[in-house]
């Protein structure tokens, strides 16, 4: 008809009669480049009408040129005649259509991507609250009269909390026997903190406390055999392998008091994890509160003594009166 062979001059068709006469599932079969796919698809949809296994089929397909880009819709229709069974295939022209749902598309991306990035923004809004009221809890410990593992308590429960970690340690050095002892805990299993000898974790807090810098072990598993702690005999080794099942991420923290390593915190994440520059800045944070909640600690008690000496000096100058 008109508006087929007006369509093949319009796109450089070199048959003149338009393929009157040539086997259009043939051609279809026959295709290559990037068009051999939808045309493979509309062949085996014709078949499938022909042979009565579907009353009618229907494609989209792009067919764009160099100058536009277009997309068609092709429909095969099957009738039953006098003579026969007969298959009428239209091509219609569906590029408006296309392009609308294109800019639909890409404005409901853009759309979505708003919406991800405010809701990424409240969550950081958040969470800078709740650190916020997290150090402001911590504070006011700080500035009260309670006791030092109370306030270090409090501590690695919001370290705990505000670093999304599966448990917490703060650890004291304990210089003339080389080894760290429990100071404050949360999370960690009743056989760690009752001094089971455990060998990962300690090296990073080594290396921490020596460099008076944060140590972080992303991947423990990966990093077994870097631990110092590892020069042990086969069954520690394995219990080293076990561990790290259930402490997948360390992050070591120095704490040090009057410029003095006094010890370290231990931050134990279930994941692996890469710890990002406002992870170690927190941790080091809550790491200086511990510092000085014993720092006050020690003030305290040298108050507390110069009061006590400044009693007795004062009972022996009456009884000596």
């Amino acid at each position: 008809n008109d508006s087929w062979r007006r369509f093949g001059q319009e796109n450089g068709l070199s048959w003149g009669d338009g393929g009157l006469g040539r086997n259009y599932l043939a051609v279809a079969d026959a295709s290559a480049g990037e068009s051999s796919s939808p045309a493979s698809e509309a062949a085996r949809g014709i078949r499938a009408v022909i042979g009565e296994e579907l009353d009618q089929f229907s494609l989209e397909y792009p067919c764009h040129c160099p100058g536009e880009k277009r997309w068609f819709v092709m429909r095969a229709t099957r009738f039953q005649t006098g003579t026969g069974i007969r298959v009428v295939t239209s091509h219609e022209n569906i590029t408006e259509r296309k392009l609308a749902e294109q800019l639909l598309q890409r404005a409901k991306e853009e759309a979505e991507a708003a919406r991800q990035e405010e809701e990424q923004r409240r969550l950081e809004a958040e969470q800078r609250r709740q650190i916020a009221e997290g150090l402001g809890d911590v504070l006011a410990a700080l500035n009260s009269d309670q006791p030092l593992d109370k306030v270090l308590d409090l501590i690695t429960i919001q370290a705990r909390r505000m670093l999304g970690t599966r448990s917490v340690g703060l650890y004291r050095l304990e210089e003339e026997a080389g080894t760290q002892s429990v100071q404050a805990a949360q999370g960690l299993l009743l056989t760690y903190v009752a001094g089971a000898n455990i060998p990962f974790g300690q090296g990073a807090l080594r290396r921490a406390m020596v460099t008076q810098t944060p140590v972080g072990v992303p991947d423990v598993a990966a990093h077994l055999s870097d631990d110092s702690d590892l020069v042990l005999d086969g069954e520690r080794r394995a219990r080293a392998r076990h561990w790290a099942t259930v402490y997948q991420g360390l992050l070591a923290v120095p704490i040090c008091v009057q410029n003095q390593v006094y010890g370290g915190m231990l931050l134990y994440y279930a994941q692996p994890r890469d710890f990002s520059s406002e992870d170690i800045e927190l941790a080091v944070l809550f790491g200086d509160q511990a510092a000085l909640a014993i720092e006050n600690a020690r003030l305290r008690d040298q108050v507390e003594q110069a009061a006590a000496i400044a009693e007795r000096n004062r009972l022996a100058r009456e009884l000596h009166d």
